[in-house]
């Protein structure tokens, strides 16, 4: 299963050239969360300045190092909140109390509490981000698009999932070993689990290891 990352805008900023930028940062510089208008002080007195909040341990602050870079009119404070769980219950507490940031990286499996309030974000479709949404896969932009439509971010990656096992104990419950073949015992995960029950049933040793890696690959 893949991990899904989406950028997202809080509805407190109107200024629409800070926020056509922040889509920009998002599409080019792959930044994995959602973009969120704020209303952060530094923002308000300068549209080329914004503040910009990310979970630790997925190296934002090259990400945002190498946009600058190319776009030296722009500022960002970046603020490596937390873990991505500890990122997005600082961005509920902060749409609570007013003081939002104007763009916030959010793991897709966060995303559900703030899609159901799409109040409180900017409606990218105001800004052209619907003409994005033919750029990803159909179940990856649903991600942050809400019921009545309302599109609160852009998604930038989506993260692999692989499954490590042992040869010889496959081999060991008469069950192929070579990789292309063991890929397509499972094309799907109710023929993943008829796999684990059908190995389980057989007079074999018992081991099975499931590994996410660090990778992530643009939709």
């Amino acid at each position: 299963m893949a991990q899904r990352r989406v950028t997202v805008i809080p509805a407190k900023k109107g200024d629409t050239v800070l926020v056509r930028r922040i889509i920009t940062l998002g599409a080019v510089t792959a930044l994995t969360a959602g973009a969120l208008t704020g209303c952060s002080s530094q923002a308000e007195s300068d549209p080329n300045s914004f503040e910009f909040w990310s979970f630790t341990g997925i190296g934002q602050g090259e990400q945002v190092d190498a946009y600058t870079a190319e776009n030296p009119d722009i500022t960002i404070d970046l603020t490596e909140v937390g873990q991505s769980g500890e990122t997005a219950q600082a961005l509920t507490t902060a749409l609570a109390g007013g003081q939002v940031p104007d763009l916030v990286l959010i793991q897709g499996d966060e995303l559900p509490r703030f899609v159901e309030n799409p109040g409180n974000f900017v409606d990218l479709r105001s800004l052209g981000a619907d003409e994005m949404e033919g750029d990803y896969l159909d179940w990856v932009i649903e991600q942050p698009t809400a019921a009545d439509g309302e599109l609160i971010g852009i998604p930038t990656d989506v993260g692999g999932m692989a499954m490590a096992y042992r040869t010889d104990l496959f081999a060991a419950a008469g069950l192929p070993t070579n990789r292309d073949e063991v890929s397509a015992l499972w094309p799907t995960w109710e023929e993943f689990l008829a796999v684990g029950e059908e190995y389980t049933a057989r007079p074999a040793p018992r081991l099975s290891i499931m590994h996410q890696p660090r990778c992530s690959t643009r939709p």
